[in-house]
């Protein structure tokens, strides 16, 4: 189905559990007693989303950035990419700590076989409202860098979600409210063109999901795919979760200061 904004369809699912008796006669005296029980809320759909579908994809991420930029949270993302034997060829970890956009600090790590990244890659960022720095570790050492463009990791992480939400036909297969509401979400065609972030050539969607909040947070997804990478028939999977922090700080690594220095050091 040709859509500017994937399909989505809400099929809403409560679970509603009620026993209003007992083993044997149940007592009248109960029974007019009891308060009834109550009806939950429904679970509304976030921004950009209709009774049909994602009407705006756009909208849907731009509600993600709006509501993260102001809450504090964890993040991991994790890709696996393996050959059809199942043998691992590469595995990229990222965790990020993050108080809305201008404050986090992001650890990522690569390893396996040498390709699109390279084998045992792994840096650190840290943000704040003032300056941005990148350390990644060289036999034993440090080599630092200042980031010239701080929201380089929101727009990327933007259009992550974006090459998701728009490129892959959903429909919704209900709502829960188990301690915090959300709309849960599942693949149903397959994403064209390649995938960035991986140099995965010639996709075949096999599923997708994610669950969003009603203010639009995607609090989790999950994609496997195959494809082909230099040539060679490889799958992969995809999977991210983000986690609301009640902390509302950022640890600063210990090699900042240095960091800092040495790159002001560079600049003048």
């Amino acid at each position: 189905m040709a859509r500017t904004a994937p399909h989505l369809v809400l099929v809403l699912l409560v679970l509603l559990a009620g026993c209003n008796g007992v083993f044997g006669a149940p007592d009248a005296r109960t029974s007019e007693s009891a308060a009834p029980t109550a009806t939950p809320e429904p679970v509304s759909y976030p921004p950009g989303v209709t009774d049909d579908g994602v009407a705006d994809a756009v909208e849907l991420v731009g509600a993600h950035q709006r509501a993260t930029a102001n809450m504090s949270y964890v993040s991991n993302r994790t890709v696996t990419l393996r050959y059809p034997n199942g043998t691992r060829i590469r595995q990229i970890r990222e965790v990020r700590h993050g108080v809305g956009d201008d404050v986090y600090y992001l650890r990522q790590r690569t390893v396996g076989e040498e390709g699109a990244f390279r084998s045992r890659a792994a840096f650190e960022i840290w943000t704040n409202e003032t300056v941005s720095v990148l350390s990644i570790p060289n036999e034993g050492e440090r080599r630092f860098a200042r980031l010239a463009e701080e929201g380089t990791i929101r727009q990327q992480s933007r259009g992550r979600l974006l090459a998701l939400f728009a490129r892959i036909e959903t429909t919704t297969t209900g709502t829960t409210r188990d301690g915090r509401p959300l709309v849960h979400l599942l693949g149903t065609g397959n994403l064209t063109g390649e995938m960035r972030a991986t140099g995965i050539q010639n996709i075949a969607v096999e599923s997708f999901s994610a669950a969003v909040t009603p203010t639009g947070v995607v609090r989790s997804y999950s994609i496997r795919y195959e494809g082909t990478l230099n040539g060679e028939s490889v799958s992969v999977r995809e999977e991210y979760r983000l986690e609301p922090s009640e902390k509302r700080t950022v640890d600063r690594p210990g090699w900042v200061s240095t960091a800092v220095e040495r790159t002001n050091a560079s600049s003048s």
